[in-house]
C-alpha cells in the first residue's frame, strides 16, 4: 500500500514539473516573441523646420518616382509618363519632364526615374520597359513570366521587382539586357504574406538596397551585387507580425478581426542614415500626442538606433502618405502637396 501511494506521489510530481516547464516555455518563448514590450526613444532636442510648401495640380495619386543628388521626381498614376522634378539647393523649383513613348501607358502603369534612365514597370500585363529620357528611339520592353506589385532601381541599369509568388512576396533583379533573377531575399517569420510585406529603399551614395518589414522589426540590407550584407532590427520589439484571427467558419477559413499592426509604415536612406515613419508604440517616453507622427533614425555604419523627432502627422489637413529623405531635407508627400522640411 505504502509503495503504491509512493509510485502515485513520484507520478504526480513528474507530471507537475512537466507541465510547470510547459507552461513556462509557452509564457516566455512564444509570448516574448509575440509582445510589444516597452522599447526606449531619444526624442531629438531640435525640432524640423518646415521650409515651405508645393501644391500639386490636377489633384491626382501622386508617389515617388526617384531622386538623384539635386532632385526629387513625383509619378501619377493616372498619367505615368508626366514626371514632375523638384529641384533644391538654395531655391526649390519644380518642372514638369514628359517621358517618350508616353502613349504606350496603360492602367496599372508606374514610371520610376533615375537620371536620364526611367525604368516604367505594369504588374498587370507583366511588362518591364527602359529607355532614356533624351532618347526618342524605341524603349527596350521586357516581359516578366511572375505577377509583381512594386519595383525600386537600384542604379541607371537595374530594377528590383517585389514578385507575387504561392509562398508570399519575393524580390528579383532586372538588369537591362539580362534576365530576371529570383533572390529569395525575404524570410518568413509568421503569416507568409503579412511576414514578407515592406518598403524597398535604394541610396546611390551608399549603393546600398535596405528592405524594411511593415509588421515587424527587421531591416536587410544588399550591395549593389545583391550579395547579402547584413540584418538589423528597429527598436521595437516586434518580431512576428500580430494579427487577431476570428473564429472558423463553415469551411474552416478563419479571417482576420482587425488588420494587423504597421510597424514600420514607409522608409527612406540618404548620406549612411536610415528614417522610418514608424507606428510602434509602447515606448519611453510614450508618445502620447496622437496629432504627430514618429520618424525613427538609424546609423547605416554603426548598425544602430540614434534618435527620434516628432512632426504634425497632417498638413492643411492631410495626412503624410510617404516621405523620401536627402539628408538633411525631408520631402512629406500628402495628397495633393508636398512638404519641404529640414531635419
Amino acid at each position: 500500500m505504502k509503495t503504491t501511494r509512493n509510485r502515485i506521489w513520484v507520478l504526480g510530481l513528474i507530471f507537475s514539473i512537466i507541465t510547470f516547464s510547459y507552461s513556462f516555455y509557452f509564457l516566455f518563448f512564444n509570448g516574448k516573441g509575440k509582445s510589444h514590450g516597452n522599447f526606449i526613444r531619444v526624442i531629438q532636442e531640435s525640432k524640423p523646420e518646415v521650409i515651405g510648401f508645393l501644391d500639386l495640380l490636377p489633384k491626382e495619386r501622386y508617389y515617388f518616382a526617384g531622386k538623384d543628388s539635386n532632385s526629387l521626381w513625383l509619378g501619377n498614376e493616372n498619367t505615368p509618363f508626366q514626371l514632375i522634378k523638384i529641384s533644391f539647393g538654395s531655391t526649390f523649383d519644380t518642372s514638369v519632364i514628359l517621358l517618350p513613348h508616353y502613349k504606350k501607358a496603360l492602367p496599372g502603369t508606374l514610371a520610376y526615374i533615375c537620371y536620364p534612365y526611367f525604368t516604367v514597370i505594369n504588374g498587370p500585363q507583366k511588362q518591364v520597359l527602359r529607355g532614356n529620357v533624351n532618347d526618342s528611339s524605341e524603349i527596350a520592353t521586357f516581359v516578366v513570366d511572375r505577377n509583381f506589385d512594386i519595383g525600386c532601381l537600384v542604379g541607371p541599369d537595374a530594377i528590383v521587382l517585389r514578385l507575387l509568388t504561392p509562398d508570399g512576396f519575393q524580390l528579383a533583379r532586372y538588369k537591362h539586357g539580362g534576365t530576371l533573377k529570383e533572390l529569395n531575399a525575404l524570410s518568413t517569420k509568421g503569416v507568409s504574406i503579412l511576414s514578407r510585406d515592406g518598403v524597398m529603399m535604394y541610396d546611390g551614395q551608399t549603393q546600398l538596397f535596405a528592405y524594411t518589414y511593415f509588421y515587424r522589426n527587421s531591416i536587410v540590407f544588399y550591395d549593389n551585387s545583391f550579395s547579402r550584407k547584413w540584418e538589423m532590427n528597429t527598436i521595437d520589439s516586434i518580431t512576428f507580425p500580430l494579427i487577431s484571427l476570428g473564429a472558423a467558419d463553415k469551411s474552416g477559413t478563419r479571417r482576420m478581426n482587425v488588420p494587423p499592426s504597421t510597424v514600420n509604415f514607409r522608409a527612406d536612406m540618404s548620406n549612411g542614415k536610415i528614417v522610418i515613419y514608424s507606428k510602434a508604440t509602447s515606448s519611453k517616453p510614450p508618445i502620447v500626442n496622437r496629432d504627430m507622427a514618429t520618424f525613427d533614425v538609424y546609423s547605416i555604419n554603426e548598425k544602430r538606433y540614434i534618435s527620434s523627432f516628432l512632426i504634425p502627422d497632417k498638413y492643411n489637413g492631410q495626412k503624410i502618405q510617404d516621405f523620401r529623405v536627402y539628408y538633411p531635407y525631408l520631402f512629406l508627400l500628402c495628397k495633393d502637396k508636398v512638404v519641404l522640411m529640414k531635419i
